[in-house]
């Protein structure tokens, strides 16, 4: 163990933790996981049956469509539209929230910055008919994030999506280097996993 050899990547106290780097702020898709809780939440709340440990604690239903609810209505195959809508005939406060969902995910789909505004004052009076508490905290991202969501549009809808999975490739990378020995391996492996970073 001569010399820097043997130096191990991504140790603590080395001057390369997560609480002294600084990375850009994420693009506008950012937001979406935000969008995504608010009818995780309704979810939750309305599946629930019983008490925790009781049999069954929730509605089987319901939590088995957790992931068909959380995709775009365009994405979905016809049976699965039919399996929601008789849910949704069902639970009509669980309708609203995914009808909620559905026209946020349509602000990324607008034409234009003009559009997006449009699609965004919607959404509020939707909110605003029916108001759900779990979406209030989604309310307060789409505030917050509303510059760069409306940049998203204004600037031909670019983002750094593709840099943040740079960056995502290689802080696994950087997990995974506690078994390279040098630096120069550990850049071998980076320009191999991200090939067209370069």
């Amino acid at each position: 163990m001569s010399g820097n050899a043997h130096v191990r990547f991504g140790g603590a106290g080395r001057g390369n933790g997560p609480s002294e780097m600084t990375a850009p702020r994420p693009g506008p898709t950012l937001p979406v996981r935000w969008f995504a809780s608010g009818l995780v939440e309704v979810r939750r709340r309305i599946q629930g049956i019983g008490d925790k440990g009781e049999r069954p604690a929730f509605e089987p239903s319901i939590f088995r469509a957790r992931y068909a609810l959380l995709a775009r209505s365009d994405h979905l195959s016809p049976e699965r539209k039919l399996s929601l809508d008789r849910m949704f005939a069902a639970n009509l406060e669980l309708w609203h929230a995914w009808r909620l969902l559905q026209m946020l995910y349509g602000i990324y789909e607008a034409s234009d910055e003009g559009d997006a505004r449009v699609r965004i004052e919607e959404f509020v009076l939707a909110w605003g008919e029916r108001p759900l508490p779990e979406f209030k905290t989604v309310l307060k991202v789409l505030a917050q994030w509303m510059p760069e969501i409306l940049a998203f549009h204004r600037e031909g809808r670019i983002t750094n999506g593709r840099l943040e999975g740079i960056n995502n490739k290689l802080g696994v990378l950087k997990r995974m280097a506690y078994g390279f020995v040098n630096a120069d391996n550990f850049g071998s492996r980076a320009l191999l996993l991200c090939p067209g970073a370069t």
